[in-house]
């Protein structure tokens, strides 16, 4: 199994060389060549718009839409991931970083091995003032020394490719609770899209309440990759030690949705310009399976979801987790979207209890992991009409599945630091410790009086409908 996932890697990454040398978008091949030399994107998931050689050691950065595609919003100028040589180690590079979807300001991340990755200083990032007003003219600026040696690879966020991906799954093959499968191959590159189920086959599966995971739907939301490997890597061990609650657990986990952009470099799409998201398309009348309209990524993994959804064997009660990672201010920590509410007067008894379980779900979570924004007062069911994924589980399992978004961030997430990578995978391990919680009682999911101001202050936090979109 490493070697087949070695050759896909290998020829996925013949598919973006090639794709890249066909690419005829406003990217760095329309720029005089001098003026570019020094800076490249030719690796998986490297991603820039034009690049200007201003001086020696001194690059103008404009950061393009996924595909070189100007129909799409300005929103989606947004990842960004090159690498830079020809400078002197020791001494002062600049990269100014234009053409921004986003106004926020953050620290980048750099690595000479794409592999060991550390942020930049915030000394070292400096914002204009243009960006209190919005992204017009709104520029950062990386001026630093610290470069030890060249090339050095610098990224909006730390990067997790297939390669990364892989690489993981080539670790937790070995346990004896992992069964690693394939969903059907990508509608661009044809990667096979991995599929993960993770039990103690010793326990009967009526004994089990059965938890549903995807990530990386939006290619570059890289922390929901590490949550997820926070999740896993605390499910596993507790495997290995025999603790009962994740005994009656079983996860199905399809952990890189939108494979081909993330080999592109893409921030939301796949190779054809598709948001996934919202494009899970049932017809209303069987929604079951979804309509040919939607991207076959989506109906690979609806295949698998409606096994689960027509499954009687586990456990009423499942938990479908959709997870992504958000822009958004500095201090913003990480959040969920939790749908309905529990006014009787606008909403139905199911819907106050896919309400009243969530947010008993967000309260576990929050508990465990400390740095959680509060719910929403009221979720609302803007999502019922919708087309993504946790309106598909909606329509056809109702309140027996608390599907929910869980969104990572970029950047302190209510910390006293830029998140590292074992900050985001902490928050993974704290979701699985609050699913045993909530599983083990489901008295608990709409008695406990679990009061929406828990948790921190929900900071810039975009409604649901802005944030798929």
């Amino acid at each position: 199994m490493p070697k087949t996932r070695l050759l896909t890697a290998l020829f996925c990454l013949l598919c973006l060389l090639s794709a890249s040398a066909c690419d005829d978008s406003d990217s760095a091949q329309t720029v005089e060549k001098e003026k570019y030399t020094g800076v490249s994107t030719d690796f998986e998931s490297g991603a820039i718009g034009r690049v200007v050689r201003n001086a020696p050691q001194n690059w103008d950065i404009y950061l393009a839409a996924d595909n070189g595609n100007a129909d799409l919003p300005d929103s989606y100028r947004n990842w960004w991931y090159i690498k830079v040589e020809d400078f002197n180690p020791g001494t002062e590079v600049k990269l100014t970083l234009k053409n921004r979807g986003w106004a926020y300001y953050y620290a980048p991340v750099f690595s000479y091995d794409k592999i060991t990755w550390h942020r930049f200083d915030e000394t070292e990032v400096t914002a204009s003032d243009a960006c209190d007003e919005g992204i017009e003219d709104c520029f950062l600026e990386i001026a630093t020394d610290r470069f030890v040696q060249s090339p050095v690879y610098v990224a909006r966020f730390y990067p997790y490719t297939t390669w990364d991906m892989y690489a993981y799954l080539d670790q937790i093959e070995a346990s004896p609770w992992t069964t690693i499968t394939t969903l059907g191959r990508t509608s661009g590159y044809g990667a096979d899209i991995p599929f993960i189920k993770i039990e103690d086959p010793s326990v009967d599966d009526s004994l089990k309440r059965a938890v549903w995971i995807h990530a990386r739907s939006h290619p570059a939301e890289t922390a929901s990759s590490y949550m997820l490997e926070g999740m896993i890597n605390q499910f596993l061990a507790d495997l290995d030690a025999g603790l009962d609650a994740a005994k009656h657990l079983v996860f199905f986990v399809a952990p890189m949705h939108n494979i081909d952009g993330v080999i592109k470099g893409n921030y939301r799409t796949d190779l054809f310009s598709r948001n996934f998201e919202v494009m899970w398309y049932r017809d209303d009348a069987d929604p079951l399976y979804l309509t040919e309209d939607s991207p076959v990524e989506c109906r690979l993994l609806n295949q698998k979801m409606a096994e689960l959804a027509q499954n009687a064997d586990y456990l009423t009660g499942m938990v479908g987790f959709n997870l992504h990672s958000s822009n958004s201010p500095v201090d913003t920590p990480a959040f969920a979207y939790p749908h309905f509410g529990d006014d009787p007067a606008t909403y139905t008894a199911k819907e106050i209890s896919l309400w009243k379980k969530s947010l008993y779900l967000i309260h576990l979570i929050t508990q465990e992991y400390g740095f959680f924004s509060a719910p929403p007062a009221e979720g609302g069911s803007s999502f019922v009409t919708k087309y993504y994924p946790e309106s598909w589980w909606w329509a056809n399992m109702g309140d027996d599945c608390l599907a929910i978004t869980i969104e990572t961030v970029y950047s302190k997430g209510g910390m006293d630091h830029w998140l590292t990578q074992d900050d985001i995978r902490d928050l993974g391990v704290a979701t699985t410790l609050a699913l045993y919680d909530y599983a083990a009682d489901p008295s608990a999911w709409g008695k406990k009086a679990i009061s929406a101001g828990g948790g921190l202050p929900r900071l810039g936090v975009p409604n649901e409908d802005v944030s798929k979109e």
